[in-house]
């Protein structure tokens, strides 16, 4: 089954970039050199706050959702995820992928959707499954 970033593998990632250029900004600002101490410190404070926010924002969950009716979860899904802005689809092994189309394709993620007879399971970042919680996921019955 499919499975996104992990948290420690999510929080890495923000941690190192923002860390990084953090410290190469400050550096470059302040006329010091790379490797002082106080452009590294102010770079690790960055780099821990943006890995925190980044992390609970971006990590990915999963969720499963039943329902006694897979044409109407099916109908309300779509209608849930086109006006999310994820229009587009494509299969992958038994999972449907659904995007975001043009310039946003590569900074919105996928939604990643298995449907089987009564439930469904749906793979995506935690604020996007929060959204379609709030637009009615549960209520797709």
């Amino acid at each position: 089954m499919f499975e996104g970033p992990s948290f420690l593998v999510t929080f890495v990632y923000y941690f190192s970039l923002t860390s990084l250029i953090v410290s190469v900004l400050v550096s470059v600002e302040m006329g010091l050199a790379f490797p002082s101490i106080f452009p590294l410190r102010v770079g690790l404070v960055a780099g821990i706050f943006a890995a925190a926010i980044g992390t609970y924002v971006n990590r990915s969950v999963s969720i499963a959702v039943s329902f006694p009716n897979q044409r109407k979860f099916s109908r309300d899904l779509e209608s849930i995820l086109s006006e999310m802005g994820f229009p587009e689809k494509y299969q992958v092994d038994d999972f449907m992928v659904y995007q975001q189309a043009g310039f946003f394709r590569n900074f919105g993620g996928k939604i990643l959707v298995k449907i089987e007879k009564k439930s469904a399971t749906i793979i995506g970042r935690a604020s996007r499954i929060k959204k379609m919680r709030q637009l009615g996921l549960e209520n797709c019955n």
